[in-house]
Formats: C-alpha cells, structure tokens, sequence
C-alpha cells in the first residue's frame, strides 16, 4: 500500500498478516545471519517479574559511544548468504547522524538497485505466551518512485523454528516526513517464544507473481528507520455482548471489558460514546483488574441510531490501548410492517462459513428485510459437503420463511475442483450449470429437492463479479429455466447484471437483478434503470466505500440513490449488506455499519407507498408526496446545511409524526394553524399529513406555465384541482411582488369534488425584470368540510420565446499582452415579428 505525503504524516497503520496490496513475500528461513552458521540457542525467558511494558527500544543513540556501520545486534540480509532470494549487495546500510526523528542517529538505507533489508534474529527480544505485543517505527523515505519501506514480525518456538505467519506493516513511501508504521500482534501462541524483526525496502521485483508488464526497480533513493519499538499490550475483549451489538429499543445498552494484562494488576478506562455525527453522548472512566475479570458498563442511550464506542485503556497516563465497536438501537417492532407489498426492500448477504449463519440469521431478523439474497454456497463449497451445507442454510431460509422474509437462494460460483476439471472460471456459473454437462444437475439437484418447494427465486451469478458484465448466453439461460421449472413451483431465474452495460437482451422466464454502481450519482437512477424497465426485477445498490465520504454522507448517499429509484418505479430494492466481520487482531466483535439501519427505516417508510408528486416549498426545501397501502405521507430534507431552516406550513388539521433515518420519532402539533418542521441534508417522513391538501397545493400552477418576459398585459390563469372529496370553496390572494401589476389579487372559487378551476389573472412585468424561474406566493383560504388556511407556491419561469439566445467560447491570444484569454460570444436572434 502506498501512500502520499499528506495521507501519512503522523498517521498510525494498523497491519494484519495478509495485506493485499502488499507484494507476496517468499517462505522465509529460519535464522537471518551474514554468513551461514548455525542457529544460536534460544536463551531462558526472564521470570514474569521482569516484564516490562516497553520491551525493546531501537532508537540506535548508542552510536555516539559505539560508532559503527551497523547496529549492534543487527544483520544486513543478503541472497549470497542467507539463501533468501532477492536481496542483492546493492547499495548501502549504514548508522547515520545525518537524519533522525528523535536523538542524532537513524538507520540509514541507500538504494541503487534492488530490495534491502536488515534482520534481528531470535534471541534478543523476549516475549510471552497468551501476552499481546505492538510493534511501531518511524520511516522516512526520499525519491522512491515504486519501491517502499516496512516492517517484518516472526515469532520463533523454542526450537528456533518459525511459528504461524509473517506479520508485515503496509509498504509506505513518505517522500521526506517521517511516518510512523505500527504492527498490532494477536495473542502470542503457546508454543511461541521468540520474535524476530525486519527492516525492508521491498523492490517490485521482491513480489513472487510479476504483471505481465513487470514494473522496474528504483535505481535510486533513501530510507531512515528510527525509534523502532516493541510494546507489552494487553489483551482486551470489548463487546456489548450481543450478535452485531444491536439492541432493541426500550433495552438499556450495556458494554463488556475484560481485560488480560502480564504487567498491571489494574488499568484505567474511558468509554466515550458518539453518534453519526461524532458528538459525543456519553463518557464513562472506570477501573479494570488485569485478571479478566469483566467489567460491565451500562449506556444512557434511548434513542434508535447508530453509535461508535471508543475504549482507552491507560497505564501511567499513557494509553497503552484502544478499541472501538459500533452499537446499533433499532425498533425491533415487526408488527406495524407488511410485507410483500410493493415496492420491496430486500438485502444481499455475503458469503460466509456455516458457522456465521446463525449470525447472518439474527442479522436478517433483525432487519426484517421484505427479501434476502443468500448465496448458497462459499468459494470454498465442494459438492460432497451438500449435506452439511444444506442443513446450515436450511435453517437460515426456515427461519426467514417464519418471518415472511422471502429467501432468495444464489448461486453465485461453480465448485473449485469442478471449474478446474472443465477449464472454466469460477464465475461463469450460467455457462455451466446452463450447459448439457449431467455434472452441472447432479450439482444442483439436493438443493432443488430441498429448496424448490420453498424458494421460487433463483440467481445465478453474483452481482459483484465478472458475470454481472458478461454478456447474456441466452441458450443456457433459457436452459437453466428448464432445469428450474423441473424442480420448484413457479420459479424465476435472476442473472446479475451492471447497469452501465450494453447487453440487455433477456430470454422468456428470465429477470435481471441490476446493481447500480456507487458512481451514479443521486440524481441520475433513473438514467441508468431507463434501458432495463421491461425486464428488471431487483435493483440493488453499490454502497459508497468506507473511506470514501464520511459516515452520515455515506448514509445519505444510499437513501437518495434510493428514493431516485423509488421515484422511477422499482418494485423491488436491494442493498448489500453493511456489516463489519470480527477483526481477530486488535478483538473488535462483528457490527452493522449505520446505513444498514438506515436502510431498514428507508424501507419501513416507502414499502407500501409510492411517488405522487413533488410539494413545492422554500427555495432549498424538497417535499415529495407519497401515497399508497401504507398511507400518506411527505419525504422532505434541504438541498445543503443550513441553520434554522424548517417547513413552515399547514400539512393537515391535526398532528403530525416526524421520523429520521435511523427512527426517531418526533410529534409536531399544528400551532397557530402551522406545523414547524425543522429540516436537514437527511430525508425524513413526516406521516398523518391532510393528502387532499397535500395534492391540492401541488397541483396549483400557472397556465401557460411561461411568462413572455415582456412590456404589456398577459392573460394567465391559476389553476387549482379539488382532490377532496366535497365540494371547496375559499378564496386566494397573491402576495406583492415587487414591480409586478397583478390584477385581481384577491379572488374567490369553487371547485367540485374531483375537478379542477382555472381562476384568470392579468399580469404585466416591469421592464427590469430578468428571464428566469420565478415564485409567487399566494394565501389560500377554503373549506372542504373544515377549514383550511395555508400558502401555497405558484412556479412560473419567464422567457423570451421570439429571441434566441447562442452562447458560446474558445480561447485566443491577446494581440496587446501576447496572453492567452478566453474569448465568450453571444448572439441574440429576434425571430419575431418586430
């Protein structure tokens, strides 16, 4: 992994065994030494008394009295010797004062041409069984152009043999700012007891798979090492000691600490608590004995959301420590929801272990999807597993058929060793199991005896892989039907597909589940599902990546993608699901990420509703009506951050129920005749609205919608459509408009149930007015078996339809400065009669 200047100045990386963008690393030996000797004895480990929190220290300041080319202890890694292949004699490794993060002295290394690295070997830094160690250097490095600097761990058992995996920092290059580098170890293992460590600049050509266009070395370019240091850490399980740390609403949040520590008998704590926004909502310091003991810790959350719990353990005043899980609050009420109506709001599970199905089932049940697309086997899966992997999932898809949850089985690979045996891809599942091959029925026919009563949908492919890109092999598909229609009640095939691609050919009995990448920006859904109207049956979501935008942007980001295609008419929605899995090294347990619960409030809002129009409000305000089995309601948020801003305006005669995103429920009672909303960039649903009124005041607009931005009268009419279910009659009064003759301001109407008026008005403009979209705002007083008094917004633009306006640019050279400008021409075109 490399990294810019900015991006690493006093940054700290955490490492794990396998890094993918790290270069693969060949088997190490066992002992790194100059010149080929036997391995020295591993020397007695020091009674627990004498452990200490720093271990070792490498800051190499003992060359002021012991000046050498090389530090002591330290060993120059060369092929020549140490039959470690590529670490030729290139360059130089030497103790420097020229450089340092701290003190006077560093390592230094020289590059001309190949990788470097330097090794201490077993023996020399002690550690512990059951102990945790983080291991942390500073590098800087100047005129790297492909290779980078890192760290290397191996753990050594007594026998001076190595044990588990190299742990390696992420390669950096720091280009002239000193960066630091960090290394978090899991537990040390029983049989281990010593440890080892590297300190490399890593060549392109050190990687054990070249690109077919292999990527040349540096020839050139340094790298300082210093501060280089081992730290006794202790070994902390935090957790809430839920599955995904969801609790219900209404449950009284709780965290769990334990602690395990080799060098204090008690550490202090500070828990702080954060919302989405990360404001902090709680703070709590507290004592742990090193012993394991737990420690619980109860929360004064109430509401539902998202929140990040951040844990500091301390020793000394120094944190020693930290950890940090997400907790999610949720109304886990499923009694107010119905499912099956459209549209849907489904997920997308990932492909996990039979031992993390239970999780994935309490997840699923948690979020009460409409649908769930569960991949039926792992990459892994080998047809003589069937038996144990259908009973695993068997149980998942029971008890989603309990819930109403529609279970939606995928296959999304064909079995290793059998695409190995038919020259095939992984991925191309269709060309497989569509084809003739009697291999690809007996494949699939346990799991169509199992599931085919139960499960109609089918996908094959997954959606994030190449067979969402290739194209549509319509023969096989139409064959896979067949396989299907042999085997399950009324099934339905799903192919995967993106929907920028051009391919849109679909065979009879075949749907598509089209995933919108996360570049289709809000806004442009519906561009993007246009071509696939006919023939998409699921529409899913790319969620935005981590560390892409922060974590309310990210939310918002989702539901707008959303709500885009909600507007367009999907049936059925889809979003993979957004969890965190265990990280083993540094103990944090699974959670869900904030759009997970996002999603499931998105999908309680708009399941069962659809768009009915647009309710014209302030500049900056979007309100759009929905309407449907589930009832009305308004789906409102501002266009960007603004303070204090709110609806300001009657939305029905008694109430109303605002909810967020994450479900916080806030009531709003009518005062002085008006509700007051407050608003934010989030969506939220305002539900128990007047949605005759609703439609009422959406559907009031000028006819023509244009006004002849010119001198003289012009005859327009206000147009208002009755959507109650009684007669109304009222009046309605234009506010001033500066400038503006308006003549008559102030008229009365009465409209039938279901019909509409047009109420004429004359309007002439002043001669400075400018072309434009343009709003007027009228009072509107009526009744309709009760009173009403609101505003409502009359959008009209004002244009020059005779004149034509060109606009356009290129740039030229200034015959007077010798600059070069941009040069804009305008040409106005009078196509009238005059």
């Amino acid at each position: 992994m490399l990294l810019s200047t900015a991006a690493l100045a006093g940054l700290t990386i955490a490492a794990s065994a396998d890094t993918p963008d790290d270069p693969p690393r060949r088997p190490g030996s066992s002992l790194v030494m100059p010149e080929k000797t036997k391995l020295p004895p591993i020397r007695p480990h020091a009674d627990l008394a004498s452990l200490r929190r720093l271990v070792k220290q490498f800051d190499f300041e003992d060359a002021d009295r012991f000046p050498t080319e090389m530090p002591r202890d330290w060993y120059r890694l060369l092929t020549s010797v140490s039959a470690r292949p590529g670490y030729p004699d290139f360059g130089a490794i030497e103790l420097t004062d020229r450089m340092a993060h701290a003190g006077r002295w560093s390592l230094q290394f020289t590059v001309d041409g190949g990788s470097m690295a330097v090794a201490l070997p077993p023996g020399i830094v002690r550690i512990f069984p059951g102990s945790r160690y983080r291991i942390s250097s500073w590098i800087r490095t100047e005129s790297l152009q492909r290779s980078g600097a890192r760290v290397i761990a191996r753990l050594y058992d007594k026998d001076g043999q190595p044990v588990g995996n190299d742990w390696v920092s992420p390669l950096i290059r720091s280009e002239g700012e000193w960066a630091q580098v960090q290394i978090d170890m899991p537990d040390v293992p029983a049989q281990a007891r010593d440890l080892s460590l590297e300190l490399e600049l890593a060549q392109p050509s050190l990687a054990v798979d070249q690109p077919s266009r292999p990527v040349g070395d540096d020839v050139h370019g340094t790298v300082w090492f210093d501060d280089l240091e081992v730290w006794q850490v202790p070994a902390i399980r935090f957790t809430s000691g839920r599955p995904a740390q969801v609790f219900a609403l209404g449950e009284r949040p709780e965290l769990e600490v334990e602690l395990r520590d080799l060098v204090s008998d008690e550490l202090s704590a500070e828990i702080t608590i954060t919302d989405i926004d990360g404001s902090v909502v709680h703070v709590a310091s507290i004592m742990l004995p090193g012993s394991g003991a737990p420690v619980k810790v109860p929360l004064p959350m109430v509401d539902p959301g998202a929140y990040r719990a951040s844990l500091a353990v301390s020793a000394d005043g120094v944190v020693v420590a930290r950890r940090a899980i997400d907790i999610a609050i949720i109304d886990t009420d499923s009694s107010d929801r119905t499912h099956g109506v459209r549209p849907n709001f489904g997920l997308v599970l990932p492909a996990i272990d039979d031992k993390d199905l239970p999780l994935m089932r309490d997840l699923a049940l948690q979020l009460d999807p409409d649908f769930a697309i569960l991949p039926a086997w792992t990459p892994s899966y080998e047809p003589p597993d069937a038996d144990r992997r259908i009973a695993a999932v068997g149980e998942l898809v029971d008890a989603m058929l309990d819930r109403r949850i529609e279970p939606i089985l995928a296959i999304n690979t064909i079995p290793f060793s059998v695409a190995g045996a038919r020259h095939l891809d992984g991925w191309q599942a269709l060309s497989f199991f569509g084809s003739d091959d009697p291999t690809a029925r007996t494949i699939l026919e346990p799991w169509l005896l199992t599931f085919g009563s139960h499960v109609e949908r089918w996908q094959v492919g997954a959606i994030d892989s190449p067979s969402a890109v290739a194209p549509t092999e319509s023969d096989r598909a139409t064959r896979m039907r067949r396989m299907l229609d042999q085997r399950v009640a009324g099934p339905m095939l799903l192919l995967p597909a993106l929907a920028e691609r051009d391919d849109l050919v679909t065979p009879d009995g075949v749907n598509r589940h089209v995933r919108i990448p996360w570049a289709a920006r809000p806004g442009t859904v519906a561009e993007y599902l246009l071509p696939w109207r006919d023939t998409v049956s699921i529409v899913s979501f790319e969620l935005a990546p981590v560390d892409a935008l922060p974590e309310r942007v990210r939310v918002e980001d989702l539901v707008f993608r959303a709500l885009d295609a909600w507007r367009f008419g999907a049936a059925a929605m889809a979003m993979e699901l957004p969890w965190r899995a265990s990280e083993i090294a540094d103990g944090e347990p699974p959670s869900l990420r904030a759009e997970a619960i996002a999603w499931r409030q998105i999908g309680r809002m708009l399941s069962g509703r659809q768009f009915i129009a647009e309710l014209p409000m302030e500049a900056g305000i979007n309100c759009w009506i929905a309407d449907g089995a589930a009832g009305p309601a308004l789906v409102a948020w501002l266009d960007a951050a603004q303070e204090s801003v709110e609806i300001n305006t009657m939305l029905g005669s008694g109430p109303v129920t605002v909810t967020d995103l994450f479900g916080r429920k806030v009531v709003r009672n009518l005062e002085g005749g008006v509700h007051h909303v407050p608003l934010t960039t989030t969506p939220t649903v305002i539900e128990g609205i007047d949605l005759p009124l609703a439609k009422m005041l959406a559907s009031a607009h000028f006819d023509p919608v244009d006004i002849e931005s010119r001198r003289g009268t012009q005859d327009v009419a206000i147009v208002l459509k009755n959507p109650f279910a009684v007669t109304l009659s009222g009046t309605i009064a234009i506010s001033d408009q500066s400038g503006w003759d308006i003549n008559p301001r102030q008229q009365g109407f009465s409209i039938p149930a279901g019909s509409e008026s047009r109420i004429p008005v004359r309007v002439a403009l002043p001669r400075t007015t400018t072309a434009g979209p343009k709003e007027l705002v009228a009072d509107l007083q009526f009744t309709a078996g009760e009173s009403y008094a609101t505003k409502v917004r009359l959008r009209t633009n004002l244009d020059w339809p005779t004149v034509e306006v060109e606009r356009s640019w290129r740039f030229t050279r200034s015959v007077e400065t010798g600059h070069v400008d941009v040069a804009v021409t305008v040409r106005v075109t009078n196509k009238g009669p005059e």
